[in-house]
């Protein structure tokens, strides 16, 4: 007699999507060293995925929503 269960699919309802600096940037309206700028000085959190950054979408819409905070000591440096 065979395995008679139900096979898993891959099914992403609920996870987090893990989004890129550039597509930050891209849902921001702002060049991808600003974001860059942001992700490092702990504005918006972040994922590490290895030595790369991702941003949960969640998150980010979240971060929005609350109005969105600017860098410490302002945009130009």
């Amino acid at each position: 007699m065979g395995h008679t269960g139900t096979t898993a699919t891959a099914d992403n309802r609920g996870a987090a999507r893990l989004l890129t600096a550039s597509e930050v940037a891209g849902v921001l309206g702002v060049r991808r060293t600003r974001v860059y700028a942001l992700l490092a000085s702990g504005t918006i959190p972040v994922v590490h995925v290895g030595r790369q950054v991702r941003v949960a979408e969640r998150v980010l819409y979240e971060w929005i929503e609350a109005g969105g905070q600017a860098l410490p000591g302002g945009w130009k440096r």
